[in-house]
């Protein structure tokens, strides 16, 4: 799976200094771990609603 993330080139150093500076992490290692966080809210949110539907 492969992502395209178009950036503000006004917001590219303060992005940048943000991911590997402070976080000392890459675009792709950010973009898995929101992907990952992602899916596990819903599977969270999907198994509430199918115990909310079973009550």
């Amino acid at each position: 799976m492969t992502f395209d993330i178009a950036i503000d080139a006004v917001n590219d150093l303060i992005i940048e200094e943000y991911l590997i500076e402070e976080e000392n992490e890459g675009i792709s290692e950010v973009a898995k771990e929101a992907t990952i966080e992602m899916i596990s809210d819903i599977y969270y949110l999907s198994a509430k609603a199918e115990k909310l539907m079973e009550e």
